[in-house]
């Protein structure tokens, strides 16, 4: 495994990380709690030492198998996790008020079994609630040492700027494939050169980048690949097809999946710092961990 330094951090982190949305079970299929430990238990084994989680993942069932994993190991281990995603009766509210981040640190704490959060992230923007407000308080938790670090999830360049100038964000953490580039036009660029770490997620493009998909598949409303990731069809589906293929022959000359191909163009992008990436069981993710060792660069075709 290879590691990457957070710019302005002591954090060293692997240059693949552990995303657990899979363990949500509600939103990706069925998964087994032994399964998810297992999978936890060979990320570490493979040198990968982030994990990023999410209340919202699962509604806690993520960071609960987390802190069961990582007991007696804590410090071998670096925990993301996020705030500003709540339940309520019609679904998920994004919430990012002072009362409400405040009860989630608390219950992040006490799942994770641990008195402090390595990095501690805003989920999405709160365009109701003024980032003033909620930078604050995350720099108030930064002073109690209940949180190390900063940071924001699905930021656009000028909110992330607007939010640095508030309190110091040392992370975004946004998608990035090969299948969604947009943030290779400004947002690496400026991380780069403003010493910003960047977490890209969704490198696998929700799984069909691994080449599993022969044909558009039907998923229920509730798996999020028929709501977040839209590539499972028409348009996206053919464009997607045509990667594949273009990461199968790459793979070919170096004995590695279209998955760990995916994975390795994310990370020879300039300015990544992390590809998190999820798992459901420890083949998965000893595989994924083995793309960090693939050296590129490769001409692969891209969308947009």
């Amino acid at each position: 495994m290879k590691y990457r330094k957070i710019p302005n951090t002591d954090l060293e982190v692997s240059a693949v990380g552990l995303g657990t949305w899979p363990f949500s079970e509600e939103m990706w299929g069925p998964t087994d709690e032994k399964a998810c430990l297992k999978t936890i238990d060979e990320s570490l084994a493979c040198g990968v030492n982030l994990i990023d989680m999410a209340p919202v993942y699962g509604w806690g069932r993520a960071e609960e198998i987390t802190g069961k994993a990582i007991k007696g190991k804590r410090d071998k281990v670096v925990l993301a996790t996020k705030c500003g995603l709540t339940k309520t009766a019609k679904g998920v509210k994004i919430n990012l008020n002072t009362d409400s981040i405040k009860k989630e640190l608390e219950e992040s704490l006490k799942k994770l079994g641990t008195d402090r959060i390595d990095l501690y992230q805003l989920h999405w923007p709160d365009p109701k609630t003024p980032l003033e407000e909620t930078l604050g308080i995350m720099a108030g938790f930064v002073k109690k040492g209940k949180v190390r670090y900063i940071g924001v999830c699905n930021f656009s360049l000028e909110l992330l700027k607007k939010a640095r100038q508030i309190a110091p964000v040392k992370t975004v953490q946004n998608e990035f494939s090969l299948l969604k580039q947009k943030d290779a036009q400004d947002m690496l660029p400026f991380c780069k050169e403003a010493g910003v770490g960047y977490l890209a997620y969704g490198c696998l493009a929700g799984g069909i980048l691994t080449g599993k998909y022969d044909s558009p598949a039907d998923f229920p409303p509730s798996d999020a690949r028929s709501f977040f990731y839209r590539h499972y069809r028409g348009e996206g589906f053919k464009k997607a097809e045509k990667i594949v293929q273009d990461l199968r022959a790459a793979g070919e000359k170096r004995d590695a999946t279209a998955s760990q191909m995916a994975i390795a163009w994310a990370l020879g992008q300039s300015g990544i710092t992390c590809a998190l990436v999820g798992a459901k069981n420890p083949q998965q993710t000893r595989a994924n961990a083995e793309s960090a060792d693939l050296e590129l660069p490769v001409t692969i075709t891209a969308g947009p």
